[in-house]
């Protein structure tokens, strides 16, 4: 842009200004100035300008449509929309500036240096563009240098004889991708389609750092990875830059994994990353609306390969899936593509969609994840968690990035309804009234993030009387309904349509009255339901096909029986199957698959219900609790369908939690770090059936305070129990939980609640921990004759937590193994019954006392000869006290760990010479009397 003057431009600035202030947003001209304008404007910025005239000529310069002196644009979009008025005004004033423009030649090379002259494109206003561009220029600088570093070594003779080669393959692909620009909006409009720009909206993905130091090392379990508090850093992700790129290093991600659960968008975004590589190479403009707006750095890649991993052969390798899947008709020789992959593999990349769907597998696949081929290209996999946790106990399995697909945020679910609504029904109006129903809708509230399910309800709402089901299964239910209404509507107005209706197999009565009465029975009949059913089952469960999900029609056919081809015709016709079209050009194969792999798992769950065979055999097929993870859907679907079948999947479920328990020697740990996702399926099953009366069987829960209800567990099969509570809540507002009727309860952990707590009546509890509970005093007294009875107790922590006048009687815990008090307040009655009755704790190992005052407790642990660590830390202890301590330490011959932390020892004579396994000693801060320091030196020579 040309230089020029302060004073010129400051004209400008005060007719854009003038301007804008004759304008009125409420005004029908300024309406028709926006139409004209989106031509002009940015998408993404329309609704910035819609209600506010002040940014409008802000927004025109930053796209260069307006300059100082240049007016033509903006004098079209006035006339256009009849701002007659505001058209003089600017040629009047327009004019004047102009002349100055021509009065001196701004481009001489000694103004530009003056500081009565500036750089128009500098100024605040068009700023965001310039940063914009610096960014992408730093970018392109980037891209070169990771270019050429990674160029160095490579055999120049032979990359520069494949590069034409690769720059025409690269031309075709581009071109060949865009077909795959377009997806389906929705099942019930089948053949709408739309570009996944229009649709598409920014998903959260968090990056797990399992990376790799600068040398090429792994430091995923280092310390350097982790937060303060142990915990592996999570990363939320907002460009292409954080998935391919190692910032530290400069070097690129060989294996990217991107881990979602079913209907979280993990194809929509391979084909988003697939698109934007595409925008990269042809130099399309970028959006600067949203995340991901650095689409130029997948120019780091030559080469994109899209592999569809639903149709990869078991008997195939790499290359000859590239060739199988490959989207032209001029199929490249394999000795072309190996040598591309050998050269310039730092060039290419892969996408390998759909990890999970594949039932075996392939060869050629494991030896690219485990890096044994191919190590320099760079790989996105998508996947389900539970493929992944298979996958990840290959012992060579190697991940340098894990991404974690999360779904939605609120703002972005909203858009994507918004988006649904203009697309399928030219109403964007209806936003308004489906957000307030969302998120006063429970069901909706916890899946809002999913946007295959967020989908369905925002379709559901919209044709079923403006209301959402409170149930998963009941939306399932109720979109069944739509898809066979909308094509009996079709069959009506095609008199050529033939109604199929298939003779049942079985009674309408076996069915539960929510699907005896759905339209696809009402209208087909049984058998025809039996038979989707008898698919969805055989293909999902039983293995027999490479891969679970899409399906050869003559394999269809096959499964569908008697009748088979009007039911494919049918189920086709209702959109519960819908034809895919393999990539591949020379090889079209026309598979079929499920509407979405949730849809067979809802089928699955229904033949359950048809073949009490095939439930047991399903039951007895699930050996781990990854299988319950693999089956999760199938599961929830059918305690929602029949809550009593349900149950019996989920007595399963208990046996296998309850088999891992057992084995593991680190049960906090694994209950801490593996379990949750099991209560996350339990608590799944019980929204299927709130309101139904009904009592789910469950081994364990890991939840929130706000989210347990005992009337829907069985009490004769929950064993371990974890709620936690809100730790910020600014109102004392005591919570009623009584959990008396709990008697099969082995481990019980609260934390972060502020209730009238009553603990179970279990003779089985072995771990009960307590951290940051706030109790009532009427709730201290029950909390202290409870804890007597509790005789096969092995491990008591006790955090943060007021016990007021809570007699705590350790007489009867006679296998306790670990004790920790963090923290605690105890009158002084409470600590007398406490020195008293801790002598019985004979099995003790752990004795860990922090901040805690413990008055005239005497600490005798003379009868405590399994000791092994011993912590005292900031505790208040009488003269007579300490002298107990002292006498009865010499009695913990296996003593290992003996820590003494700011308090006061007073007589107390630490003799350790009978200690002969102490490893560690730490006394800071302690006071001890000359006596004491003298015994304490004489015994330390006995330790080595």
């Amino acid at each position: 842009m040309a230089l020029v003057s302060v004073e010129v431009y400051q004209q400008h600035k005060s007719l854009m200004i003038k301007l804008s202030d004759m304008m009125d947003p409420k005004d029908h001209t300024y309406q028709n100035f926006i139409y004209y304008l989106e031509s002009y404007i940015p998408k993404g910025r329309l609704s910035t300008i819609q209600q506010n005239p002040t940014v409008v000529f802000s927004v025109m310069e930053e796209t260069r449509d307006l300059e100082v002196g240049k007016y033509e644009n903006l004098e079209k979009a006035l006339e256009a929309s009849g701002y007659m008025n505001i058209l003089d005004v600017l040629k009047e004033e327009g004019e004047n500036i102009t002349k100055q423009l021509r009065k001196r030649d701004y481009s001489d090379g000694s103004i530009a240096g003056s500081s009565s002259y500036i750089d128009a494109a500098t100024v605040s206003s068009i700023e965001p563009e310039e940063r914009h561009n610096k960014k992408l220029r730093k970018l392109e600088k980037d891209i070169q240098e990771i270019k050429a570093s990674i160029s160095q070594g490579t055999d120049q003779v032979s990359a520069v004889k494949i590069e034409s080669d690769i720059s025409k393959l690269r031309d075709d692909l581009i071109k060949a991708y865009r077909n795959l620009r377009c997806v389906q909006v929705s099942p019930l409009f089948e053949k709408r389609r739309c570009n996944i720009d229009n649709i598409f909206v920014d998903l959260v993905i968090e990056a797990k750092h399992d990376r790799r130091n600068a040398d090429g090392s792994k430091y995923g379990s280092t310390q350097r990875n982790n937060d303060q508090s142990g915990h592996k850093k999570t990363i939320e992700v907002t460009s292409y830059k954080q998935i391919f790129l190692d910032e530290r290093c400069l070097k690129l991600f060989k294996r990217v994994y991107l881990r979602g659960k079913g209907g979280l968008g993990k194809t929509t975004f391979c084909r988003k990353v697939l698109h934007a590589w595409c925008n990269a190479h042809e130099g399309r403009p970028v959006s600067q609306d949203g995340f991901f707006q650095d689409e130029a750095i997948l120019k780091l890649f030559d080469i994109l390969f899209y592999l569809n991993l639903r149709e990869v052969s078991v008997k195939t390798n790499l290359i000859e899936a590239i060739c199988d899947q490959f989207p032209l008709e001029e199929v490249p020789s394999k000795d072309v593509l190996g040598n591309l992959l050998k050269i310039n593999g730092d060039k290419v990349l892969f996408i390998l969609d759909g990890l999970d769907e594949m039932v075996v597998i392939p060869r050629c696949i494991e030896n690219v994840l485990t890096r044994r081929v191919y190590p320099k290209c760079c790989f996105l996999v998508s996947s389900r968690p539970w493929k992944m946790s298979q996958m990840e106990l290959h012992e060579e399995m190697e991940i340098d990035l894990l991404l974690d697909l999360q779904g939605f945020s609120k703002q972005n679910a909203i858009k994507f309804a918004e988006n649904i609504f203009n697309n399928c029904y030219n109403d964007g109006s209806a936003i308004r009234e489906f957000e307030m129903d969302l998120y006063s809708n429970k069901l909706a509230t916890q899946l809002f993030h999913v946007p295959l399910i967020l989908l369905f309800m925002a379709q559901v709402w919209y044709e079923n009387e403006r209301s959402l089901p409170n149930k998963l299964h009941k939306l399932y239910i109720l979109l069944l309904n739509l898809l066979t209404d909308r094509m009996m509507e079709k069959y009506k107005k095609d008199p050529t349509q033939k109604q199929t209706r298939f003779v049942s197999g079985f009674m309408q009565s076996s069915l539960p009255t929510k699907l005896s009465e759905t339209s696809l029975v009402v209208n087909f009949g049984e058998e025809f339901l039996l038979s989707l059913c008898e698919v969805a089952y055989h293909f999902l469960l039983k293995g027999e096909m490479e891969s679970s999900l899409v399906f050869e029609e003559t394999n269809l056919l096959k499964a569908f029986g008697n009748r088979g081809k009007e039911k494919l015709d049918v189920a086709l016709d209702l959109s519960i199957l819908s034809v895919t079209d393999s990539i591949s050009y020379l090889h079209r194969r026309t598979s079929v698959s499920f509407l979405h792999k949730t849809m067979q798992e809802f089928f699955t769950a229904v033949y359950f219900i048809l073949s009490s065979e095939k439930l047991a055999d399903f039951i007895s097929s699930m050996t781990d609790l990854n299988a319950v993870k693999q089956n999760e859907n199938s599961i929830v679907f059918l305690v929602g369908l029949m809550p009593e079948l349900g149950n019996r999947v989920l007595e399963k479920v208990n046996e296998l939690c309850k088999d891992d328990w057992e084995r593991s020697n680190e049960r906090l740990k694994m209950y801490r770090y593996g379990f949750h996702d099991i209560s996350i399926i339990y608590l799944r099953c019980k929204e299927e059936v709130i309101g139904d009366e009904v009592q789910l069987n469950v081994f364990g829960l890991d939840l929130q305070q706000n989210y347990f209800n005992p009337q829907y567990w069985n009490p004769d099969f929950l064993q371990y129990l974890k709620i936690t509570g809100f730790s910020n809540s600014s109102i004392v507002n005591y919570v009623l939980l009584d959990l008396k009727g709990l008697r099969k309860l082995k481990y019980l952990e609260l934390s972060k609640l502020e209730c009238d707590l009553y603990l179970p009546m279990s003779d089985s509890l072995s771990s009960l921990i307590m951290s940051n509970t706030t109790l009532s005093n009427s709730c201290c007294d029950v909390l202290g004759s409870s804890l007597q009875h509790y005789s096969k107790l092995k491990n008591l922590q006790i955090c943060g937590t007021n016990l007021r006048n809570c007699l705590l009687d350790f007489s009867n815990m006679k296998e306790l193994e670990d004790l920790y008090m963090l923290y605690v307040t105890l009158s002084s009655s409470c600590s007398d019954v406490l020195g008293r009755t801790l002598i019985h704790c004979t099995k003790l190992i752990v004795l860990s006392i922090h901040n805690t005052n413990l008055h005239n407790c005497l600490l005798d642990v003379s009868n405590m000869t399994e000791l092994r660590v011993l912590d005292i830390s900031k505790v208040i202890l009488s003269c007579s006290c300490c002298e107990v301590l002292g006498t009865s330490l010499k009695h913990c011959p296996k003593l290992q760990i003996l820590s003494i932390t700011k308090t006061n020892l007073h007589n107390c004579l630490l003799d350790l010479s009978n200690m002969t396994e102490l490893t560690a000693l730490y006394m800071l801060k302690v006071i001890l009397s000359s006596t004491c320091c003298n015994v304490l030196g004489s015994t330390m020579k006995h330790q080595k």
